[in-house]
């Protein structure tokens, strides 16, 4: 002002200078300093950390080598922020580190034989690149999908699986977190209703979720007999499963009590779906993205009696990985104790 403004001949023109102010991002940038060798060092505000450890060692009567031991922050850095939100960790680096250590247990094709498959149900929906106008349109396209995927498996069985999303859960705050804000929530009435424009934002609700599989498996019982082309179709969708079958022309869909299931998430309850798929098959493909699914997959193909083979990945980066070869690469005790140790690297996610 004083320059540019209040004087005899204002330059009203002149460039104002900006002014860097404070933010939240800027308070955990670093400061550096060049040492007397010419090395970057960082440098940290230390005086008050030294504080609290002098008056600590001084009330408790403690030695300050004692003191140094431990963090004086409220969250422990491994596991949190300074402001206390959740450390992020890239999970996927486990997975990478797993077939490396197992020297390429990946196969080139889909074993032969009696197979069967099991897929992540959200992650083929998020995946939609062409979304129908309808919701009527969208069951009938999904379950062509499904299909023909087992198909091109050589799989005569097919589960498809979904999370529930109930009111109180574990994983409230990560999903609030991933979330979109003030996402309409959509009842599905009749099969001509159009689908949301924003299927992204859609699916970020997970009561408009838990409603779509609702829809879904009401339409699937509807379905042309004709679509299935003898495949088993399974739905699990809240606590039940349902089998779907076309026999003489005509679609039954009974209840399977054997596969009713509590879980939250599919990449657990998949699990439970492959154990009873392996009384009747020798080869089980689990279909996932996620590095939840191949570690939990891993574990229990220790008690699953069948070949299980985990599929992931898109594009050139899609591979199917042999969990036996694994289990003869990096031995019995490693693939129990993984998920052990994801529980605490990568936060797996419990059900």
């Amino acid at each position: 002002m004083k320059t540019n403004i209040v004087r005899e001949a204002p330059n009203i023109y002149s460039t104002i200078k900006k002014t860097n102010l404070k933010t939240f991002s800027s308070l955990g940038s670093k400061v550096t300093s060049k040492s007397s060798k010419g090395q970057l060092v960082a440098m940290k505000n230390s005086k008050i950390l030294f504080v609290k450890m002098v008056l600590i060692a001084k009330s408790r009567k403690l030695h300050i080598e004692d003191v140094l031991k431990y963090s004086l922050r409220p969250f422990p850095s491994s596991l949190a922020t300074l402001e206390g939100d959740l450390i992020k960790t890239q999970k996927s680096k486990l997975l990478e580190a797993v077939e490396n250590e197992a020297d390429s247990p990946t196969v080139p094709n889909r074993p032969d034989g009696d197979n069967a498959c099991v897929l992540d149900a959200f992650a083929i929906l998020q995946t939609l690149t062409s979304v129908p106008d309808s919701f009527g349109e969208l069951s009938k396209q999904l379950l062509v999908k499904v299909v023909n995927y087992a198909r091109g498996s050589k799989c005569k069985r097919v589960d498809f699986m979904c999370d529930r999303y109930p009111q109180q859960s574990i994983k409230s705050l990560e999903r609030n977190h991933r979330s979109t804000q003030d996402v309409q929530k959509v009842k599905i009435y009749s099969m001509a209703q159009k689908v949301p424009r924003q299927w992204k934002k859609f699916l970020s609700c997970g009561e408009n979720k838990e409603e779509l599989i609702k829809f879904i498996y009401t339409s699937w019982m509807k379905a042309d007999p004709t679509l299935l082309r003898g495949i088993e179709v399974y739905l699990s969708h809240e606590e039940l499963c349902h089998k779907f079958i076309a026999t003489g022309g005509l679609l039954t869909c009974h209840e399977v009590d054997e596969l009713k299931c509590d879980h939250e998430e599919a990449d657990t309850r998949m699990l439970t779906h492959a154990c009873h798929a392996s009384q009747l098959y020798d080869n089980i493909v689990i279909k996932s993205p996620h590095t939840d699914a191949f570690l939990t997959a891993l574990n229990a193909s220790l008690e699953i009696n069948a070949s299980l083979f985990f599929e992931t990945g898109v594009g050139n980066r899609r591979r199917i990985i042999s969990l036996n070869l694994i289990k003869q690469c990096i031995g019995y005790q490693w693939c129990s104790a993984l998920i052990g140790l994801h529980a605490f690297t990568g936060l797996i996610q419990s059900s």
